[in-house]
C-alpha cells in the first residue's frame, strides 16, 4: 500500500498513478472485514495521495474510485462510506478544476443510489452536499448542470422504494428553476417534468409536488427560456396523467392555455401553442375530454385579434395538424371546429397569417383517401 501511494504522489506517468489509484480501491473494497486494517489503509492513501494530487485528472479519478468503494461499502463497513462522502464533501467538492468537482458529484450520485436504504443517512448527507455545495454555494454553471441532472436520476430512481427521498431531491429542482442560468433551469425543467411523468398514478405527492413546482415557479418565472422549458415539460406530465391524475393534468392544460393567450412573450405563447396542439393530437380519441379543451383553448387565445401576427400566423399552422388528427379519430365536430377557424383565417387583417391558413386548406383539402369518406371534408 505504501509504495502504491508513493506510485499516486511521485510517478511521471499519468497512467501508472491513474492505474495504482483503481489498484488502491480494489484493495479497499477486497479487504473490507479484515483485522489487518489494509482497507482502512489504502482508503486514506486515496484520500491523502489521491484527491491531493499535483494531476488534476488523478484528483479526479480519486473521487469517482472514493464513490466505487463508498458504493460497495454496506452494512457493518458503512461507517468506511461516511469516511468517503466527507473526503469528497472536504476536498472534491472544494477543488479548482471543474473535472474534479464534477468526478465528486458523479461520485455522491453513485454513493446515494447505493445506500439509499442503508443505516447511517449516507443517502441523505450526499443529497445535502450536492444540493448545498453543488448548486447554492456554487459558481459553475455546467457544474449546477451536472447537479441537477444528477438529482433527477436519483429522484427516479428512489421514487418506489423510496418517496421521501424522491421528494426531497424534487425539492432541490423546484429551487433550481430559480438558477441565474438558462441550462440551470433548462435541466431542471426537464428532470422535474420527466419525475412527475413517471410518479404519476405511483406516487402521487411526488408527482403533484413536480407538477405544482413547474406551474407556480417555471411559468410563473419572469425568465423567457424557463416559462418556454416549462410548457414543454407539462405536455409529458398532462399526457402521462389523463387517466391516473385528471387533476394534475387538468392544472398542466390550464397552465399552458393561459400561457397560450396572455403571455407578454411571443414566443412563449408560440411555445405554449405548440404544446397544446402536441398534447390534443397525443390524445385525441381518448375517453378524456383534453383534446377537446386544447382545441377550444387554441382558438380562443393564440388566434384572438389581439394576438401578435407571429402568434396568430403559428396558431394557423397547427390547425391543420388538429384537424387531420381529428378525421382520422373521427372527431368530426373538432375537425370541424379547426376548419371553420381557418376559414375565419382567411379574412384576417394580416397577409401571413390568411398565406398560412389558405395554404393549410389546401393540404388538408389534396391530403385524403378517396376511397375514404373524404369527399366532403375536401370540398368543406
Amino acid at each position: 500500500v505504501g509504495a502504491l501511494e508513493d506510485i499516486v504522489m511521485e510517478d511521471s506517468k499519468r497512467t501508472v498513478r491513474r492505474e495504482a489509484v483503481d489498484v488502491l480501491g480494489e484493495l479497499v473494497v477486497s479487504a473490507l472485514g479484515e483485522p489487518s486494517g489494509i482497507a482502512l489503509q489504502s482508503m486514506a492513501a486515496l484520500i491523502d495521495a489521491g484527491l491531493q494530487n499535483e494531476m488534476h485528472r488523478i484528483r479526479a479519478r480519486a473521487a469517482w474510485t472514493l464513490g466505487l468503494v463508498a458504493a460497495s461499502s454496506k452494512g457493518e463497513h458503512i461507517f468506511v462510506a461516511i469516511e468517503c462522502v466527507s473526503a469528497l464533501a472536504d476536498r472534491g467538492f472544494r477543488d479548482s478544476r471543474p473535472q474534479v468537482t464534477k468526478s465528486a458529484a458523479r461520485a455522491l450520485g453513485h454513493i446515494a443510489k447505493h445506500t439509499l436504504h442503508e443505516p447511517g443517512g449516507v443517502a441523505g448527507r450526499c443529497l445535502s452536499i450536492l444540493s448545498r455545495q453543488g448548486l447554492a454555494a456554487n459558481k459553475n454553471w455546467r457544474l449546477r448542470a451536472y447537479v441537477v441532472d444528477t438529482l433527477s436520476s436519483l429522484a427516479l430512481f428512489a421514487h418506489e422504494t423510496d418517496p421521501l427521498f424522491a421528494a426531497e431531491a424534487a425539492m432541490v429542482l423546484a429551487d433550481a428553476l430559480e438558477d441565474p442560468s438558462v441550462p440551470v433551469q433548462k435541466q431542471a425543467a426537464m428532470g422535474l417534468g420527466t419525475i412527475a411523468a413517471s410518479t404519476t398514478g405511483k406516487v402521487t405527492e411526488v408527482a403533484w409536488q413536480c407538477t405544482v413546482a413547474l406551474v407556480e415557479k417555471g411559468m410563473g418565472s419572469n425568465s423567457v427560456p424557463l416559462r418556454r422549458f416549462a410548457s414543454q415539460a407539462l405536455v409529458a406530465v398532462a399526457f402521462r396523467a389523463r387517466d391516473s391524475d385528471g387533476e394534475a393534468a387538468g392544472r398542466c392544460v390550464a397552465a399552458l392555455a393561459n400561457a397560450s393567450a396572455e403571455d407578454p412573450h411571443p414566443r412563449v405563447r408560440i411555445s405554449a401553442s405548440r404544446a397544446l396542439a402536441m398534447l390534443a393530437v397525443g390524445v385525441m380519441g381518448d375517453e378524456s375530454k383534453i383534446a377537446g379543451t386544447c382545441v377550444a383553448a387554441l382558438l380562443k387565445g393564440p388566434l384572438a385579434a389581439s394576438a401578435p401576427e407571429k402568434v396568430r400566423s403559428h396558431a394557423v399552422g397547427l390547425l391543420g395538424a388538429l384537424a387531420s388528427a381529428a378525421r382520422r379519430a373521427s372527431q368530426r365536430r373538432l375537425a370541424s371546429d379547426c376548419l371553420a377557424a381557418l376559414a375565419r383565417a382567411l379574412h384576417d387583417e394580416a397577409s401571413p397569417v390568411r398565406d398560412c391558413a389558405a395554404a393549410t386548406l389546401g393540404d388538408l383539402a389534396s391530403d385524403g383517401d378517396p376511397a375514404a369518406d373524404d369527399d366532403r371534408r375536401a370540398d368543406e
